[in-house]
């Protein structure tokens, strides 16, 4: 009988030590640091390349021609930029031959856009398979494309976006088509001011 009870208070006893030390372990996880000692978390993290290349989209998307109701983009970045770039750097103030040569390099492969445009209802990304379905009666394709998007005023493509080193000059190309003989293209050139990326040059490259 004494050897049950002398177990039973035993037991007890682990019973509230196992819950004191968890206490403790719950209020501070890192016993070896005192509450007053943990380091404040630090919120001033860098903008990443997505948040970046974000911002320079909807920053292109506010120049006037690019402003209807409904912005249609292909989801996929063009690859025929390799004619645009040629002695660029001495036709735009301020950009670095480091951002062209970047350009150059990005657009060596096509690109996926879409986390590029997160919950922008006056967006819409067009797929290479729903452009594939609208057009397959080119260039009858422009009729069917407007009567399912009667508010937009073409479709949108962009490059993916060269940098400078230090990501504060982009360089992106874009390009919009209105129909068979409707359209534009230019080159754009970005400067970071004051933590926002600005449009400081829209240089035209084409036009039908």
């Amino acid at each position: 009988m004494k050897k049950n009870t002398f177990s039973f208070l035993i037991g007890w006893a682990a019973f509230f030590v196992g819950i004191s030390v968890a206490s403790i372990l719950y209020l501070n996880p890192f016993p070896e640091i005192s509450q007053n000692e943990i380091p404040p978390v630090n919120s001033e993290f860098p903008k990443t390349l997505v948040e970046d290349s974000s911002e320079i989209y909807s920053a292109v998307l506010k120049i006037e021609r690019f402003r209807p109701d409904l912005l249609i983009i292909s989801d996929q970045s063009v690859e025929e930029t390799s004619g645009f770039t040629e002695k660029l750097d001495q036709r735009v103030a301020f950009l670095k031959k480091e951002t062209v040569r970047d350009f150059i390099d990005q657009n060596k492969t096509s690109d996926d856009l879409t986390r590029f445009f997160p919950n922008k209802k006056e967006v819409h990304l067009l797929s290479r398979k729903e452009a594939i379905l609208i057009f397959k009666k080119s260039p009858q394709g422009w009729g069917e494309f407007l009567k399912i998007y009667p508010k937009a005023g073409g479709i949108i493509s962009f490059s993916r976006i060269g940098f400078n080193p230090d990501r504060t000059q982009a360089l992106v190309y874009v390009a919009k088509r209105c129909g068979p003989l409707c359209g534009d293209g230019a080159m754009i050139f970005l400067l970071k001011k004051d933590g926002e990326w600005v449009v400081k040059k829209d240089l035209g490259i084409w036009v039908s």
